[in-house]
């Protein structure tokens, strides 16, 4: 189904960190038929918890959520 109506919603969200940050890193390669995919990260995070609401409705806390920054991040995609 196709509107051309436009609504307008307030998101909020909070996060607070807890614990101490870990460092971490991450490579991928993934090939299917002539494509290949590599990306690879490096990056810092930390446990967190998260609340949010909707146009003021409360949607909860999150019972699993990260912070996260990346010190690098690549991705290349070759056929």
């Amino acid at each position: 189904m196709e509107s051309d109506e436009t609504e307008i919603i307030t998101v909020k969200a909070n996060w607070a960190g807890k614990g101490e940050a870990l460092k971490g890193s991450s490579k991928f390669i993934s090939k299917s038929g002539d494509c290949i995919i590599k990306s690879s990260d490096s990056s810092s995070y930390r446990e967190a918890t998260a609340t949010a609401s909707i146009d003021n409705l409360d949607a909860g806390e999150n019972c699993f959520a990260e912070l996260v920054s990346f010190k690098s991040t690549s991705m290349e995609m070759k056929k």
